[in-house]
């Protein structure tokens, strides 16, 4: 029986980095969009390994691609992750267990950077509400394979990598978890790997990384959203004005 689907979305070239650890009642779910010819090293893995299923697609958007792997998992646990990052088998196991004690929905963690930093900031563990469902990454998310196709809930594809809107697919798919009444909770548990730069860091330097913002919030909290997002300026604007970009920031927030 397949305890973890790991679902790995990966583009173009870039599945040429993968490298897929084997580990007992584990399955790789690989979803290539733009896939392009691939090296015989590769080829061999995807084509000769039971623990992987390799699914070639034409579609855009990092969401479908979630949504893909989602779909054609088999395990109890579905990991959500990138192509760049390396993972902790027993972190994952460590995650499960206290999933399967707490009969937990969906499960978020936190990260290390290869440069040292880290992402956890609590030594403790807590159920996710309205309010704190923004700090979770995709990297982050592991979900109870059966209650989210019970749900049928999904990553909104209007929103991520390639999407029209570039960003807040996690804080979204949160929320809608949260719709549907399942139980969310975080873990003090490090789980993944990642390189220091990352696509969320950024919310300023484009008009579409602004209004994705604006309209994340919106689609969480409704008309309530404008308001958030006013705060969500006011906090953030340092970080943007640091960068170069507050008089953009703050014009794109206002008036676009």
């Amino acid at each position: 029986m397949i305890n973890v689907s790991i679902a790995v979305s990966t583009y173009s070239n870039r599945i040429e980095q993968l490298t897929l650890k084997e580990y007992p009642n584990v399955e790789y779910i690989i979803v290539h969009q733009s896939p392009c010819d691939i090296s015989s090293k590769i080829r061999m893995l995807l084509d000769n390994r039971n623990d992987v299923s390799y699914i070639p697609t034409e579609t855009i958007g990092l969401s479908k691609s979630r949504n893909i792997a989602i779909k054609n998992s088999k395990g109890k646990y579905i990991i959500i992750m990138d192509d760049d990052v390396d993972f902790s088998f027993n972190s994952i196991e460590k995650l499960t267990k206290h999933m399967d004690e707490d009969d937990v929905d969906i499960g978020t963690y936190y990260h290390r950077y290869t440069d040292g930093n880290t992402t956890k900031n609590k030594e403790y563990s807590f159920f996710h509400n309205r309010f704190n469902i923004a700090n979770p990454s995709s990297i982050d998310i592991c979900l109870r394979r059966k209650s989210i196709v019970d749900s049928g809930v999904l990553f909104d594809e209007h929103f991520g990598l390639g999407a029209e809107y570039p960003s807040g697919e996690e804080m979204i798919f949160l929320s809608d978890c949260m719709n549907a009444n399942l139980l969310l909770k975080r873990y003090p548990i490090e789980i993944c790997t990642h390189p220091p730069l990352t696509s969320g860091s950024d919310f300023y330097s484009t008009k579409e990384k602004i209004s994705a913002k604006r309209e994340m919030f919106k689609r969480v909290y409704g008309k309530l959203g404008v308001v958030v997002f006013l705060i969500f300026v006011l906090k953030k604007f340092p970080k943007a004005f640091k960068a170069g970009y507050g008089k953009f920031f703050l014009k794109n927030a206002f008036f676009n």
